[in-house]
């Protein structure tokens, strides 16, 4: 290629409209199997795992550098950024470092045979790698080296899997002259799963699925960095991390070829047996493989680890196993158990090293296929011209292969059903022992000793009745066995409360360390008591014990060890189930099954499952056969259809077994439905009685933090449903004090006491070593480095449970904390889930930008990550500029859009900010806005409290709103003071005033509208009698008619004396041509300030807190009150007229509210 061409073009990271086009241009080709939608969505969903999350995952474009937006772009790469270590005989304690993965080459055809892709991947390596150790000079003929951007760059060594061959990329170096990847050992060992003699053996092994894939990721990760050290004759070793997403990646990529196929999400895809002897694996549909991503095992346990993994592979269609480049320390042992080990043609696992060292010197340990970021393909980056016929060829090749590709996936999808079969599903989950029958068949029995829940998360909930209230101490003692549980909830009838609290007290003065117990009174009301356990099961987190009124009385001390200390699975187990079989006969059939596991349609109590299951089970008092339900309503969840697993038992002590199975089922509601009572609403238990409550635990230096957190210590004290711990470290405690407390007057009626530091008895860490498992929130300061190290040093020594969450708040933040008080332990769990980008549009009004810059410098970000975005007209002003490239942001990163060509508002609007997944949220900012220092509060506790998603599992992430509130569409800092939707034109509104007349109690409560506060087109108004369908050139009509269709609402605030969170300005711009004072009046309102005596502050609010979501009042556009389900009525009616379509659409499907029914756009 000539040099001036080469000059003319650079690297630059795609815009999101490159991305697409490049995933399109590669869906041709590297599509097989799946539509270009399904192709698009396989990437979409990639995008939101964490291997690619935060930026790790940057897509580049070679193109010209006078266009570096362009659409018809050269060529595309992707890069991963990655964890590595790095070790040497001079420094053998590994060092972690910065590394990529490179993957997905592609150059059109049309493009092809002229050096493009060759001259983009030398130039990679100007992107990627760290700067120190590139060569001193960029070569002068390819012009100015690529622009250096955020979250790439540092990098030691990039690895990618070449399909070419290995002397392409060898050739794509930092320059002409040095080399680019190497080929490193392209191995992989093959089992024919048929050769894979069973191996009889005494080791347990734990079936693992992704989550526990991705803790032995973890801890995995761990002992890498502890245990890596150099390998003999090599200057430098360098490995890749498995965790951050890395090792699940090959996984995930495929996860949706797999479901077609009818794997499920609960398929095994790893094994464990102890620290050093495991493996994980995905499933080669196509190739029929169990491809091993990672594998670790001492010689003499191999035979039976590769046992273990040859009965899964066998179990799911598999006839291969493949390892990539298995350990030469077991590759005697795999040879006698008839492995063949080749040297693949494809998949060339390739690397550069950036530093000094030669690659001979360089030594690649754990080089398997979990590092694989996908094959940099076959001719689609060839730069040579092929000869003659070779196109022919290879795309013969290629028509072929997608011919056998979909009728695999055919045939595969005329199994699947079968292969689902309940009576003939394999228990994908199940911590098993490998055992042999007589007949030396293998099959799966429950092996307790493995592993358990983590401790402090295990819930049971007991009912007292009144055959069982003068044997609670009893049935209470036999849950004080070693356990995972956390606290005991007994439901009781009030008549009952005293007996149960005399109860707990002979048990606590015997048993000093028991778990919490606490005490919910419930009252009459329904058919079957058992839904008010399922109903206090969904309020909790972690995992539930369900029991009947015996406890575990009547259960023998190995289930009693299963049932307090249990696996953690994803559905039901316990010892009493309903089989499938027996459902249609007329007596009910139950089973306590011997010698194996067995599916079940439900089980009854007693049984252990994830309190999430119970999260969204719809019930009612009037409700029969409750158990039967929530079986149901788990198996519908599952693509295995099953509502538990039954798990092999003794005959239950002191009884026959069909005398107890009988009383057990026919009983239980005859006997507890006359003494245990119920409120008909289900959520509102008459009373409740607690010794127990969450805790928020509060680490500070001094005195004066205390003083700061003061109003919010003081309101959160005065809620019950908190338990407050407060540390003051740096305070000498009163000798006269054998305590060790101190009391703290806070304000005039409210005092704090606080713990200070016991030096004779360790301080700190003996105190959080002895509460760390009981403790729910730790607040504490950025600023304070000695706790920083304390809990530091603790963490990597207890591992405190996962459920504990650490807020770290900056010092400046303390005052402006009260609204905090306000926040429910399950919205603090969810703290760190929301992410807020702040994104700005501005041109040429520099005063207005600056005004709006100082405000956000004055607000308050309580220690959380805030990236900033600046989108810049071509346009811009001198002195804009200068404020643009002189911004000082502490709290993110910060990234400058300068647009080359003029684009106009409603461009600058649509291309503000790109969300990087369903947790991601954009606050979008003309430069005429100023905001309240407290703007970022008011958005966090709305978000926490009303944003209602679910993961791909199906899990709430946050917020109790309820399914309706997934259509909140935004949250408004700005107070509506004038509707502007009228036929008549714009009228002044007061949303106090109109609540008043209508009578709501509440007239200051914030309020839902589906006003945007500020692509289908069709001949007619999308939206009838509005008078934004006269606005012409605004994206906001846009953005109201997909509101008004879809149905969707914008949370309001709704202060006093329209005290607001931002104000606007109104100067003169793309809309605003003429301005009278008078104008400007009318819309600018005052801001929420940080002072203690504002007059308004955030709790301001209905009960001083954020009310329900079903409480919430509703406008329509033209600002009268409404329902939730008259907006969506009314979007859906709309749609019917305009499209004929009669359809419910799916919430966020385009193509099914445009009634498009998958046709391209």
């Amino acid at each position: 290629m000539a040099s001036n061409i080469l000059s003319s073009l650079s690297l630059f990271p795609a815009t999101p409209e490159q991305t697409l086009e490049s995933r399109r241009r590669s869906a041709v080709e590297w599509g097989i199997g799946r539509t270009l939608e399904e192709y698009l969505a396989r990437d979409d969903f990639t995008d939101q795992q964490e291997v690619a999350r935060n930026g790790k995952l940057i897509t580049w474009v070679l193109a010209p550098r006078n266009d570096p937006t362009t659409s018809d772009f050269l060529c595309s790469c992707e890069t991963f950024r990655r964890e590595g270590l790095v070790s040497s005989p001079s420094n053998p304690q590994p060092k972690k470092v910065t590394c990529y993965g490179v993957a997905s080459v592609f150059t059109p055809a049309r493009f092809r045979g002229n050096g493009y892709a060759k001259h983009m991947m030398r130039l990679v390596h100007w992107v990627i790698a760290d700067a120190s150790l590139l060569p001193p000079n960029f070569p002068h003929e390819w012009g100015a080296p690529p622009p250096r951007v955020a979250h790439a760059g540092d990098g030691w060594f990039s690895t990618l899997w070449s399909d070419i061959g290995p002397d392409f990329y060898r050739q794509c170096g930092p320059t002409k002259e040095t080399e680019g990847w190497e080929v490193r050992s392209p191995l992989s060992t093959f089992w024919n799963v048929e050769s894979i003699t069973s191996t009889p053996g005494t080791a347990s092994w734990t079936l693992l699925d992704e989550f526990g894939n991705v803790k032995l990721w973890e801890d995995d990760t761990k002992n890498i960095m502890h245990t890596l050290s150099p390998v003999n004759g090599h200057k430098v070793t360098f490995a890749i991390l498995p965790s951050c997403g890395v090792a699940a990646f090959q996984h995930w990529r495929n996860i949706d070829i797999l479901k077609k196929s009818g794997f499920t999400l609960t398929e095994p895809l790893g094994i464990f047996g102890d620290a050093v002897t495991f493996a994980t694996w995905t499933f080669d549909i196509m190739a029929k493989t169990l491809l091993v991503t990672r594998l670790s095992s001492p010689t003499v346990k191999f035979a039976n680890l590769l046992t273990a993994i040859a009965l899964i592979a066998q179990k799911h269609g598999m006839e291969r196993i493949e390892v990539y480049n298995l350990p030469d320390t077991l590759q005697s042992e795999a040879s006698r158990l008839n492995a063949t080990t080749v040297e693949r043609k494809g998949h060339l696992s390739s690397f550069k090293w950036y530093g000094e060292e030669a690659y001979d010197q360089v030594a690649w340990v754990l080089n398997e296929s979990r590092s694989f970021t996908g094959a940099c393909s076959t001719w689609t980056t060839m730069t040579l011209p092929p000869k003659k016929g070779q196109h022919l060829h290879y795309r013969s090749i290629w028509i072929l292969y997608a011919l056998i590709i979909l009728a695999i996936l055919f045939i595969s999808s005329i199994f699947s059903n079968s292969r689902l079969q309940r009576n003939q599903s394999v228990l994908k989950d199940i911590p098993f022992d490998l055992k042999h029958h007589d007949d030396g068949k293998s099959y799966i029995a429950l092996n307790i000793s493995a592993s358990t829940v983590a401790a402090f998360s295990l819930t049971a909930i007991l009912p007292v009745t009144q055959n069982s209230f003068h044997t609670l101490q009893d049935v209470l003692a036999s849950l004080l066995g070693p356990s995972q549980l956390r606290e005991i909830i007994l439901l009781c009838p009030q008549v009952h409360v005293s007996d149960a609290r005399s109860a707990i007290q002979e048990i606590l003065s015997s048993h000093p360390n028991c778990p919490d117990i606490r005490i919910q009174t419930i009252n009459t009301g329904v058919v079957d008591p058992s839904i008010y356990q399922i109903h206090a099961a969904a309020q909790l987190s972690g995992w539930v014990l369900f029991l009947n009124e015996d406890g575990l009385c009547r259960e023998n001390n190995r289930t009693q060890g299963i049932l307090l200390r249990p696996p953690a699975l994803s559905f039901p187990y316990g010892p009493v189930g309903v089989c499938f079989s027996c459902l249609n006969l007329l007596e009910p059939c139950l089973r306590r099954t011997m010698g194996y596991p067995q599916e079940a349609h439900h089980l009854l109590p007693p049984f252990v499952m994830p309190a999430a299951l119970a999260a969204h089970f719809v019930s009612s008092p009037q409700m029969t056969d409750p158990w039967t339900k929530l079986g149901e309503h788990i198996a519908a969840s599952r693509n295995d259809g099953i509502g538990g697993v039954v798990f092999d038992v003794e005959t239950p002590k002191g009884s026959e077994f069909d005398i107890a199975i009988h009383e057990h089922y026919q009983g239980i509601s005859q006997t507890l439905i006359t003494e245990v009572v119920y409120d008909v609403v289900l959520g509102k238990p008459a009373e409740s009685v607690s010794t127990t409550a969450w805790v928020l635990m509060v680490v500070l230096p001094t005195l004066q933090e205390l003083l700061q957190l003061g109003p919010m210590l003081c309101t959160a004290a005065n809620t019950s449903k908190r338990t407050l711990k407060i540390w003051i470290h740096q305070t000498t405690r009163p000798i006269s004090d054998s305590r060790h407390y101190g009391r703290f007057e806070a304000s005039n009626d409210c005092v704090l006491f606080y713990e200070m530091p016991d030096n004779n008895s360790g301080g700190f860490s003996a105190w959080i070593e002895n509460f760390a498992y009981k403790i729910d929130v730790i607040l504490s300061l950025q600023e304070d480095k000695i706790f920083t190290g304390l809990y530091t040093n603790l963490d990597n020594r207890f591992h405190f449970h996962e459920e504990l969450v650490s807020v770290r708040l900056r010092q400046d933040d303390l005052s402006h904390t009260e609204w905090m008080s306000s926040l429910s332990l399950s919205e603090w769990k969810d703290w760190h889930k929301p992410r807020l980008d702040i994104s700005i549009i501005t041109n040429d009004r520099p005063h207005s930008f600056n005004r709006l810059l100082k405000s956000l410098v004055r607000a308050r970000f309580y220690g959380d990550i805030v990236n900033l975005r600046v989108n810049v007209e071509r346009s811009a002003d001198a002195e804009t500029l200068k404020i643009v490239q002189n911004i000082d942001w502490p709290h993110g990163n910060v990234f400058v859009h300068h647009r080359v060509v003029q684009g106009g508002l409603m461009a600058a609007v649509v291309e503000s900010w790109y969300p990087q997944s369903n947790n991601t949220y954009g606050l979008l900012l003309e430069d005429d806005v100023e905001l309240s220092p407290l703007f970022y509060a008011w958005a966090k506790m709305s978000l926490l409290r009303y944003r209602s998603l679910r993961s791909i599992f199906g899990h709430v992430i946050y917020g109790d709103g309820g399914s309706k509130s997934r259509l909140m569409f935004g949250i408004s800092l700005y107070q509506q003071r004038n509707i502007e939707l009228r036929p008549e034109g714009r009228r002044l509104f007061d949303a106090r005033t109109l609540f008043n007349k209508q009578g709501i109690l509440e007239p200051t409560t914030p309020y839902l509208s589906p006003i945007p506060c500020s692509v289908f087109k069709h001949d007619e108004a999308i939206v009838p009698n509005v008078r934004s369908n006269k606005w012409t050139k605004s994206w906001k009509k846009y953005f109201i008619e997909l509101v008004y269709l879809r149905g969707y609402v914008m949370l309001y605030p709704n202060y006093p004396d329209f005290v607001s969170l931002s104000t606007n300005h109104l100067e003169i711009g793309s809309h605003v041509k003429i301005l009278t004072l008078e104008k400007k009046k009318q819309f600018i309102l005052p801001l929420m300030e940080t002072a203690r005596t504002s007059a308004v502050g955030l709790l301001d609010l209905p009960k001083r807190t954020l009310p329900s979501w079903d409480s919430l009042p509703v406008l329509n556009l033209t600002g009268d009150l409404t329902t939730l389900d008259m907006l969506v009525e009314a979007g859906l009616t709309r749609r019917k007229e305009l499209t004929g379509c009669t359809y419910h659409p799916s919430l966020f499907d385009t193509q099914q509210l445009l009634c498009l029914n998958g046709t391209a756009l």
